[in-house]
């Protein structure tokens, strides 16, 4: 709705790894208690360490930590991370250009704003706020191109 495009290659490539280190785990689990198994227990293990140091790498390296990667255009990609500031009563969203990824924005969505008194969501303010958060990645690649 946004007109950001996703970059699905990284999201399902981060659930996949994902998936692959829960199943490698669920099989280990199966032969903790099965001695005649040690070396395949042993192996899982191995494995599903090999597993997790690269989902963790992926995560660090490629990614950056961030929760998602946008397209901009085909030369630049946006990183956002997501958090909830507790202290603040925000939902914060923060962006950097993969160029500049040390000069990192942030959006403030107030919770206080969000949601009417029964906990739902205002939908046409939550559009028009990311309608706006929109409109600042696009400003912010703007200024890296000019």
């Amino acid at each position: 709705e946004l007109g950001l495009k996703e970059d699905v290659a990284a999201s399902y490539s981060k659930i996949f790894l994902s998936l692959l280190l829960c199943g490698i785990g669920a099989y280990s689990a199966v032969f903790t208690s099965v001695e005649k198994s040690k070396d395949k227990l042993q192996l899982a293990v191995i494995a599903f360490f090999v597993v997790l140091c690269m989902v963790m790498a992926y995560d660090r390296v490629i990614l950056n930590g961030a929760s998602f990667r946008l397209h901009i255009d085909d030369s630049d990609k946006i990183y956002i991370w997501c958090n909830v500031n507790w202290r603040n009563s925000t939902y914060d969203i923060a962006y950097a250009s993969g160029s500049r990824i040390s000069e990192v924005e942030t959006y403030e969505v107030p919770l206080g704003e969000a949601f009417f008194e029964d906990g739902k969501l205002d939908v046409e303010w939550y559009r028009g706020s990311m309608v706006k958060l929109r409109k600042e990645i696009k400003a912010m690649h703007g200024k890296k191109t000019t």
